[in-house]
């Protein structure tokens, strides 16, 4: 039995939030933010972005990222992309300041045939704070890209995912 995966690119752009949330000054400098990314439900993986630069009130990142999905479970809508804004912290710790929620699901579906896999495809998705209040949006680009097929383990051991970055 052989599994097939899915490439999956994503650029995260940058976050628009009320004023104070996601830039906040303290007495020396303006808050470092850095967005955690991965995919719920697949394998436990995350990718971090460097820490944000500032246009104006808004972190930007642009950055891109790739992950390799599992294609049935991509096709049961079984995934969901989780992006968590962390504020840097010296002492105690990286704070979670806002996240997002996007089911993979609905961004395949939003895929057109007519588009190349290149093809990026920009969306976005509300940031919720931990305690569920809207705290701004997240904007991102992003595209499926081709199905690869895993190869079997030659000691009979398992599924051994193509690499994908």
């Amino acid at each position: 039995m052989s599994t097939d995966f899915r490439e999956f690119n994503i650029n995260i752009t940058c976050a628009e939030g009320q004023k104070g949330v996601l830039s906040f000054v303290n007495f020396f400098q303006k808050t470092k933010v850095y967005a955690a990314v991965s995919v719920v439900g697949g394998e436990p993986a995350v990718q971090f972005t460097p820490l944000a630069n500032y246009f104006g009130d808004n972190p930007v990142w642009n950055f891109p990222m790739r992950f390799c999905l599992e294609e049935s479970e991509l096709q049961q809508d079984a995934l969901t992309l989780r992006i968590e804004l962390r504020r840097k912290r010296i002492f105690g710790g990286d704070e979670a300041i806002a996240e997002a929620f996007v089911r993979l699901g609905n961004l395949l579906n939003c895929n057109d045939s007519n588009l190349n896999f290149m093809d990026q495809i920009c969306g976005f998705s509300w940031l919720l704070s931990p305690a569920g209040g809207r705290r701004g949006i997240l904007y991102f680009s992003y595209c499926f890209g081709r199905t690869i097929r895993a190869t079997e383990r030659s000691d009979g051991g398992g599924v051994v995912a193509p690499p994908c970055s």
